[in-house]
C-alpha cells in the first residue's frame, strides 16, 4: 500500500475520536509512522524552518536587550552603591535581579523582561526619593500633556521591539502551521515517553541543577492530565490533551503533508534533492541543522558528545551508547551518565529552536532522528 494511503488510514482512526485517549494514542501512532517515512520527514523539516527568521530575529534582538539592561543596571546599582542608600525594596529588587542573572532563580517570563521588572522597581523607588529624584529622573519618561504625571519608568525601545517580536512567535505558536507541528509533536512526546522525560526531570530536580525546578513543575501538570487520561480519569474538560482543541491543528498539519507529497517524492527522487544539511563546527561550537545555527558552550558536556559524535562523517548516523562518548572524550574519567544528561539537554534545546526529536535515545545510548539526515 502506498505511504501517503497507509498515512491517511492512520489519519482517520483518531481525527474523528472525542475520547481524549482514543484521540491521542491515535495521533502518537500516526506521527509516529510518518517520521519513518521520507517524504513526510523531508514536509516536517520545511515546516520547522518556517520561523527560522522569526527566531532568529528573536534571538537578537534578545541580546540587544539584555546588553543594553546589563549597561542601565550597571549604572543604577552604582549609584545605590555610591549614595549608600538603604532602602528595603531597593536592596531586594538588585538581589532578585542577581539571583536571576546569575541563574539561580527562574521566571516564566523571558530574562529581558524580568531583569527589566526588578530595575523597574527600583527606578520607582529612587524617583519616588525627593534627594535621588534627579538622578531617577533621567530614566522616567513624563506625560507629554503634563509633566507631574509619570508614563513609564525605565523606557527601553530594545526591550519594546524584543517583546513585540516575542508576541509575534506567540502567535505564530497558537496560529500559523509550524506552531500546529511544534504542538502535536510536544503531545505526542509525552504520550510516546512522558514518564522517560517526567523520571529525568526528577533525577536534575535531585542533583539541583538549575532550572530544575521550574522544568518539573512546568512537566507535572501536562503529565498528570495525560496520566489521568491514561487512567480513565480524564477531567470533563482537559487544557492539553482537548480533542476539541487539537484536532483543528491535526488537520491543518495532515492537509499540508497530503498537498506537498507529491512534490517530496520528486525532491527525494530528483537531482535537486532538498538539502538538510546537518554538521558540527568543533571551533566555533555551533550544530547546524537545516541551514539553521545552535550555539553550544564550547568545552561542555555538550560539547564534548557532539564533537566524537561528528568526528568522522561516516559515524554520524550509527547508534552512539554513552559509554562510548564518555571514553572517546577521557578514558581516565567514564561518566556515561554525563553524557545521557549532554544528549538530554541537546535535545531539549533543539526542540525549542524548532527540530523536536533530534536523538532518539535510550538509557544506554542516542541516535540521531534519520529525519535530520536526509
Amino acid at each position: 500500500m502506498d505511504p501517503l494511503q497507509i498515512l491517511e488510514r492512520y489519519f482517520s482512526t483518531f481525527i474523528g475520536q472525542d475520547d481524549p485517549k482514543a484521540f491521542f494514542v491515535g495521533l502518537t501512532d500516526y506521527l509516529d509512522y510518518g517520521d519513518a517515512v521520507p517524504e513526510f520527514d523531508v514536509i516536517t523539516s520545511q515546516i520547522s524552518l518556517m520561523p527560522k527568521g522569526l527566531m532568529d530575529k528573536y534571538a537578537t534582538q534578545q541580546e540587544v536587550a539584555l546588553k543594553k539592561i546589563r549597561a542601565l543596571h550597571k549604572e543604577i546599582s552604582s549609584y545605590v552603591s555610591d549614595e549608600s542608600i538603604e532602602n528595603a525594596t531597593i536592596k531586594n529588587a538588585l538581589k532578585e535581579y542577581g539571583d536571576f542573572e546569575e541563574k539561580r532563580a527562574f521566571s516564566s517570563s523571558p530574562l529581558p523582561y524580568t531583569l527589566y521588572d526588578e530595575l523597574h522597581d527600583v527606578l520607582e523607588v529612587l524617583y519616588g526619593l525627593p534627594e535621588h529624584k534627579d538622578f531617577a529622573s533621567k530614566y522616567v519618561e513624563l506625560s507629554p500633556t503634563n509633566n507631574t504625571i509619570v508614563r513609564q519608568y525605565l523606557p527601553i525601545q530594545e526591550l519594546d521591539d524584543f517583546l513585540e517580536t516575542k508576541k509575534e512567535l506567540e502567535r505564530g505558536s497558537e496560529d500559523a502551521l509550524w506552531g500546529a507541528q511544534m504542538r502535536l509533536y510536544e503531545l505526542r512526546d509525552v504520550v510516546r515517553k512522558g514518564r522517560e522525560t517526567h523520571k529525568q526531570i526528577v533525577e536534575r530536580h535531585k542533583k539541583r541543577e538549575a532550572g530544575a525546578t521550574f522544568d518539573l513543575l512546568n512537566f507535572s501538570v501536562i503529565m498528570g492530565e495525560w496520566s489521568k487520561i491514561e487512567e480513565d480519569r480524564a477531567e470533563r474538560d482537559p487544557v492539553f490533551f482537548n480533542p476539541k482543541k487539537v484536532r483543528p491543528k491535526a488537520q491543518r498539519f495532515h492537509m499540508y503533508v497530503v498537498a506537498h507529497f507529491a512534490e517530496a517524492q520528486k525532491a527525494l527522487a530528483g537531482p535537486g534533492k532538498i538539502s538538510t544539511a546537518l554538521s558540527f563546527d568543533a571551533d566555533k561550537s555551533r550544530l547546524y541543522v537545516h541551514g539553521h545555527e545552535v550555539a553550544i558552550r564550547k568545552f561542555s558536556d555538550q560539547y564534548h558528545a557532539l564533537r566524537i559524535i561528528f568526528e568522522k562523517p561516516e559515524d554520524v548516523p550509527q547508534e552512539w551508547f554513552f559509554s562510548e562518548i564518555a571514553e572517546r572524550v577521557d578514558e581516565k574519567k567514564p561518566g556515561d551518565k554525563r553524557y545521557y544528561n549532554a544528549v538530554y539537554q541537546i535535545r531539549e534545546k533543539l526542540a525549542k529552536e524548532g527540530f523536536p526529536e533530534f536523538f532518539i535515545t535510550t538509557k544506554q545510548s542516542a541516535k540521531i532522528n534519520s529525519k535530520y539526515l536526509s
